[in-house]
């Protein structure tokens, strides 16, 4: 019942990121930080992590894949790309929800604090008319549900090569 559109709030030209940063999954190790440079720079190429990439990545840099799929990668995808948000100049406003990303110094003026689970997500998702939610194996989770019961446009990383959901492609917005 909370994730639903509240008429009363106003839609703004805003994108919200609502989520933790990923960074303390990363242990701080050499070969961990080769690895992040390694994907990073695919990342930012428009690479994607194919099963096939992945077992590739694996073997180059002798790191369990999954690791690579359960903690490296992610933390690329989401945290990577939340701070390119930020970077990007705009006419809409970035706003960004949850722990972790405060230690980012490039995120402070679109860093908005912490949120409760229920009314106070949906509420932000309401004020907004994009929701970004990077994910880099699937499309359908629960962030995109609640943005999009909340009226806001999922932009979703473009990871429809890799997964076998419905794209819904008229419903979202991939980069």
């Amino acid at each position: 019942d909370e994730y639903r559109l509240y008429p009363d709030i106003k839609r703004e030209k805003k994108i919200v990121f609502i989520g933790s940063s990923y960074a303390k999954h990363i242990r701080d190790h050499e070969s961990v930080i080769h690895v992040i440079k390694y994907l990073s720079n695919a990342f930012q190429n428009g690479e994607i992590f194919t099963s096939k990439k992945i077992k590739e990545i694996s073997r180059k840099f002798y790191i369990d894949t999954t690791e690579l799929t359960t903690k490296i990668i992610p933390f690329v995808v989401r945290d990577i790309s939340v701070l390119m948000l930020c970077e990007i100049e705009s006419e809409y406003e970035v706003e960004i929800y949850g722990y972790g990303w405060e230690a980012y110094d490039s995120i402070k003026e679109h860093f908005k604090g912490e949120l409760k689970y229920g009314e106070d997500i949906a509420k932000v998702y309401n004020s907004a008319a994009y929701a970004f939610s990077p994910q880099h194996e699937y499309i359908l989770q629960q962030r995109v549900f609640e943005a999009s019961a909340c009226g806001a446009v999922p932009i979703l990383y473009d990871c429809r090569d890799v997964c076998d959901e419905d794209p819904y492609n008229e419903a979202f917005v991939y980069f």
